[in-house]
This record gives structure tokens, sequence and C-alpha cells, in this order.
């Protein structure tokens, strides 16, 4: 028996995943969200450390899934740029490009202050202007997903709900588009046009990336792939988005197979909607344990002492995305309804805004304490928003 050993990553990853299961489930029974269940499961195998579940506690150990998170983390920014269909655009575009506006300046520019000087107020040590800023980049993304299925459940029909749906994938967008931006200018020390550049560069070559995977899919669709092998093949764009885009910058494979999305849907909307039918069959495994091993990057052990933190994180986000949402459809004309409920329909946070921050976390342009800090705020907070989101 000591000769044993659980460190095979597919041992850890079955293990993971069926407490994964079992957590999302008994959340779901009391009626709360199971992304909350997967994410509260995770903190726990943290500090259980049982056999099997070693990862928690080795970094080391860890990294051997971070291919398994790029895979979960390229397919839901693919699902996002699929969602920017540009002819289902044409009656909300007025409404959407405000909101986006505003998603872009108001909610960075209110969480980023309220985090530097309340926050740095309350805890002087851990939050400096490095992980403020970061924190409010990822404010900016919210939660498809999540928004999705409330509106299906309720049988929400309107121009709330149409506004909603039109919008909530693209604020997704310009959430990466904002953290590609922050995190590259806080890693570079070149000054602000320099930084600029690095930022141009970043986009020019990973919208080539996406665009070239998402060509050449639909060029296998029209000459050899069959339908039958549609879904495997939006898999492999993914995965070639991801992995092509690797080698440039922080957030290059997000952005390569959002950018892969947006083409894909536009020049072959059914491919986009194939692939996603084809994960839905198994998107409960890959959510449970993308969002579980999530869970397992939050040291709960430092969540009291940034307790005034994660509080002041969730409620600056809150009124954030209320104010932004709010003046962008005054401006817009739209009902008083929309008006005045959008922005709490924004609240959901999800797939898009944990990945943002285990880049954070992998990414060695960053001290220990700002990973530390980013990564226990984003997530405890982020914990709180999927159970009062929804």
């Amino acid at each position: 028996l000591n000769d044993l050993h659980f460190n095979d990553p597919l041992f850890n990853m079955a293990t993971v995943l069926v407490a994964g299961i079992i957590g999302g489930e008994l959340f779901a029974k009391i009626k709360l969200p199971k992304v909350t269940g997967w994410i509260a499961t995770g903190i726990l195998l943290r500090q259980l450390n049982l056999p099997g579940m070693d990862t928690s506690v080795d970094p080391l150990v860890m990294n051997k899934f971070l291919p398994y998170m790029n895979f979960v983390l390229g397919f839901i920014a693919f699902t996002v740029g699929g969602s920017l269909y540009f002819n289902s655009l044409r009656n909300t575009g007025k409404r959407i490009g405000l909101l986006l506006l505003g998603e872009m300046l108001i909610t960075p520019l209110i969480v980023g202050l309220t985090m530097f000087y309340v926050g740095g107020w309350i805890s002087p040590e851990q939050m400096t202007l490095q992980p403020a800023i970061l924190l409010a980049a990822i404010a900016v993304a919210g939660a498809p997903g999540t928004t999705v299925l409330v509106i299906q459940e309720s049988r929400a029909r309107g121009i709330l709900t149409r506004t909603l749906l039109a919008a909530i994938g693209l604020i997704d967008m310009v959430a990466v588009a904002t953290f590609v931006f922050v995190a590259t200018f806080l890693s570079e020390d070149k000054g602000v046009v320099a930084g600029l550049t690095d930022v141009g560069i970043q986009f020019v070559v990973t919208f080539g990336i996406g665009t070239l995977c998402a060509v050449a899919a639909v060029t296998l669709v029209r000459t050899i792939v069959k339908p039958a092998f549609l879904g495997p093949l939006m898999v492999a764009v993914v995965l070639g988005a991801w992995g092509a885009a690797a080698g440039f910058g922080t957030s290059g494979g997000i952005l390569a197979c959002t950018f892969a999305g947006i083409v894909l849907t536009n020049l072959r909307h059914d491919l986009v909607r194939a692939g996603e039918a084809y994960l839905t069959s198994i998107g409960g495994v890959l959510f449970a344990l993308f969002f579980t091993l999530a869970g397992m990057k939050l040291d709960f052990t430092k969540v009291p002492l940034a307790l005034g933190l994660v509080l002041l994180y969730f409620v600056a986000r809150l009124v954030a995305k209320y104010v932004s949402a709010f003046s962008s459809m005054s401006f817009s004309g739209v009902t008083e309804n929309v008006r005045n409920y959008l922005g709490l329909a924004l609240l959901p946070h999800g797939g898009v805004a944990v990945g943002l921050i285990l880049l954070v976390e992998a990414s060695p342009n960053f001290t220990d304490d700002i990973n530390a800090t980013v990564t226990t705020v984003g997530l405890a907070a982020l914990a709180i928003n999927q159970l009062l989101g929804p």
C-alpha cells in the first residue's frame, strides 16, 4: 500500500468529476445553480486533500489539467463569438452599440476606482493598482449560458429579452478585449505607445488565426467532411485556434477562438449550431469538471482575510453594471422597463470570467501576491454572483 500513488491525471479527473457531479446535484436539490455547487465542491476538495484529489495543493500536478481547461475555455469563447450573427443584430444596433460602449468605459472605471481607493483603504497590502485594474477588466464579463437558461425557463419575451440575448455574448467579447489590453499593458515596461502596439499586433494575429481556422472548416465541409462529422470538425476548430495562438500573448487563445466563432457563424451559421449541439450532450461533463477544478484554485483560508474586498467587488460590479445599462438605455430611448432592469439582468458572472482569472494566475508577468488577490477576490465574488445572479 505504501507504493500506491494517486497522481495519475485520469484518476484525478475521475475523482474530481464525480465529486463535482455530486456537489452540483446537492445544490440543485435546494434550488441553487449547479455551477455554484461545482465551485463550492472544488473549494471543499482543496481543503480535504483526499487521495485522488491531491491536485488541490500541488501546482505542478494541477498544471497537467491546463490543456483540458484551455479547451473548455476555448469552447466558451467560440460560442461567445458564434453568438455575433450580424443578421440578427439589425434591429438592435443602436441599443447594443451604446450598451457595449458603456460596458467598455463605465463598468471597468467604476469597479477599478472603487477597488483601488476603497479597497486600498480596506486592505492596502492586497489591493494595489495592478489587481484593481485586472479585476476591473474581469468585471465586464457576463454569463451567456446562465442568462439563456433563465430566459428559457421563464419563457420571457419582449424588448428587454431581445436586447439581453443580443448583448450578452458581445459583452464577453468586450471583456476579453479589455482584459487583453490591460494585461498586456501592465506586463510591459515599454510605455503607452509600445503597449498599444503589442495589443494591436495580438488582435491582428489572433484574428488571422481565427479566420484561417474558420475558412478551413468551411472549405472542408464543402469538399470532404460529411454532415455527421460537423460537430467533431468544430471541436478541431477550437483546438486549432487555441493551439495556433498559444504563442501570441496572454489571452491569444481566447481571442483566436472568439474570432473563429464570429467568422464561422457569419460564413456558415449552421456550422456553429452543429458544434454547440454536438457538445451539448457532454456539456455537463465539460463544465462540471471545469468549474470544480476552478474552485480548487481558490484557497478558501484566504477568503476571511479578504472578505471585505470580496463584498466590495461584488457591490462595485453590481452598481457598475446597473449604471452602465441605465445610462446607455436612457440615451437609446427604450422603454422604462428595459432601462430599469437590464442592469440587474447583467449580474451573472460565468465561464469567461473564470478563464480570465485563471490566466492571471498562470501568467509569469504578475507576482504571487497579485495572482493570489485576483484569484481569491475574483472567484469568491463570482461564486456570490452565481448564487444571486440567476
